[in-house]
């Protein structure tokens, strides 16, 4: 991931370098380096031009302090000196690039204060800062000649440092508003409200059904505050948020308090994921111990679901809502269901479905986890993640019986049952695709969509970027049975492949767009 964001402050780089006139020098020669155990670099000089450094270790420019110097958290020191001539000094400003630091990096120039990439006064969290490319003007401390650059950073945990390449760039242009980290999810989107305008034309009398979709938050609470916002801000073209599970980091004893300290979260639906009912994660995710459906209704849906105007029985953790406008009903299961359990949710999906056919809805089924057995069959589009492959997971008790589920489906779809997709999340990546055993019910999964993203995502995430969010906007158009996903975030995989809008005709199993 570290390497992808490199790749991502490359291509913003060349992209800032074609537009106007600027010089790169890379940084290629080593750093000097010496760690701080106790914090009193500055009280012993460090900042000094004439420090004695000479007993600093040699460390590589783009490498984790950890490779050189084996395990260790806290403060340490980089220095080196850079040279520039009168010529130099005439640029209106010079930069230090640094590709990423690991995690707080406070930059001085000839001992004086140049900046403070830190989570304190960023506001940023450790867990994004570490991955963000920054700039710094160095101008303003600068002379002709040689110059020392010092930076002194602050690693919390696992690796630390300027791990990543770092230039100076000369330029007559000022360059920190491509840096600028403040950017709401709003501004980052410029084109969605042309593109959901368009995508909820039909020319049928039903109006399409449109809904802001996103998956495996896994704790992220500035994310749920983003797609939040987004979703209020654009409220009139959207009928409806949710989340399909894992909102929670990593088990039930996780901290869910996050969800209500957001503003107008309690107006997004959620599904229950594997984390959110994983009993504990201290010994290892034991996947096969759960807590229980009451347990599970107490802790997330009691404080929610009686707002959400939903059709729903008290300790249930699924639940049905329609859109008679839109002619959709949208069901949310709880995946995580084992045993008696399970069968009692597949019959009350089996009546709700029924009912959906005496009322002509068509229907969209949310969940967790996708429905993979053995072969699938993608839909070849760029909704699909070419590096994570489909496959059965196991470890799960709710996936030995899980079948029940599509069988109930298969039954409604054969009565001539109106079945649209399902909805889901779990793999951390895009896909589009079909069980070969039930080869007429379309499956969509989500990449996760929080900021700091797993090993397994193909997609590039920076901070500060448009990259930094992920959703979809799932559009149903009930009269020409189409199908239209809009990407809201990250739209682009590490391939340069275009993931921002498809249309799909979920009837003929054709690609339109």
């Amino acid at each position: 991931m570290k390497k992808l964001l490199f790749v991502f402050c490359l291509i913003l780089l060349s992209v800032i370098t074609y537009s106007f006139n600027i010089t790169n020098r890379p940084i290629e020669t080593n750093w000097q380096f010496i760690t701080d155990k106790d914090n009193t670099g500055i009280k012993e000089g460090f900042l000094n031009n004439d420090y004695d450094t000479s007993n600093w270790l040699s460390m590589p420019c783009n490498i984790f302090w950890e490779d050189i110097i084996g395990p260790y958290d806290g403060y340490a020191w980089y220095k080196r000196v850079e040279t520039f001539t009168k010529e130099d000094l005439k640029n209106k400003y010079i930069y230090i690039k640094f590709g990423a630091v690991d995690e707080d990096a406070t930059v001085y120039v000839n001992g004086k204060l140049a900046c403070e990439h830190t989570v304190e006064k960023t506001k940023i969290p450790s867990d994004y800062l570490w991955s963000i490319p920054f700039v710094v003007d160095i101008k303003p401390y600068l002379k002709v000649g040689e110059n020392q650059i010092k930076v002194k950073v602050f690693d919390r945990l696992n690796a630390g440092g300027i791990y990543e390449k770092s230039s100076v760039i000369l330029t007559d242009r000022n360059l920190e508003e491509d840096f600028n980290l403040n950017k709401d999810i709003i501004d980052l989107n410029p084109d969605f409200e042309d593109y959901i305008t368009v995508g909820l034309k039909s020319k049928g009398e039903v109006s399409p059904f449109s809904l802001l979709w996103f998956s495996d938050l896994h704790g992220d609470k500035l994310e749920l505050q983003r797609l939040t916002s987004f979703y209020m801000y654009y409220k009139e073209y959207l009928d409806e948020a949710i989340c399909t599970g894992d909102n929670i980091a990593s088990s039930s004893i996780s901290d869910f308090s996050f969800w209500g300290e957001v503003k107008d979260a309690e107006k997004i639906l959620f599904t229950t994921g594997n984390h959110d009912t994983l009993k504990s994660h201290k010994n290892g995710y034991d996947w096969k111990k759960q807590i229980s459906q009451k347990e599970v209704y107490d802790l997330y849906f009691a404080p929610y679901i009686k707002n959400w105007n939903v059709n729903y029985k008290e300790g249930q953790t699924y639940y049905y809502k329609d859109y008679p406008k839109k002619s959709v009903r949208l069901i949310c299961l709880d995946c995580m269901q084992i045993g008696d359990k399970q069968i009692a949710e597949c019959e009350w999906l089996k009546g709700v479905l029924k009912d959906a056919y005496e009322k002509t809805l068509s229907v969209v089924v949310a969940t967790h986890m996708p429905f993979i057995y053995n072969k699938t069959k993608t839909v070849d589009c760029s909704f699909n993640n070419s590096d994570r492959k489909l496959r059965t997971i196991k470890g799960y008790p709710c996936y030995d019986n899980m079948r029940i589920y599509q069988e109930a489906v298969d039954e409604f779809m054969k009565e001539g049952g109106l079945f649209v997709c399902y909805i889901a999340g779990h793999f951390h990546s895009d896909n589009i695709f079909y069980n070969e055993e039930y080869p007429n019910q379309l499956q969509i999964i989500i990449n996760t969509s929080k900021i700091a993203p797993f090993e397994s995502n193909d997609l590039v995430r920076v901070y500060g970027h448009k990259s930094m969010d992920l959703a979809n906007v799932l559009i149903v158009d009930t009269t020409t049975s189409t199908l239209k996903l809009i990407r809201v975030g990250a739209d682009t995989n590490k391939y340069f492949k275009k993931r921002d809008y498809l249309a799909y005709n979920y009837k003929t199993k054709k690609v339109i767009r």
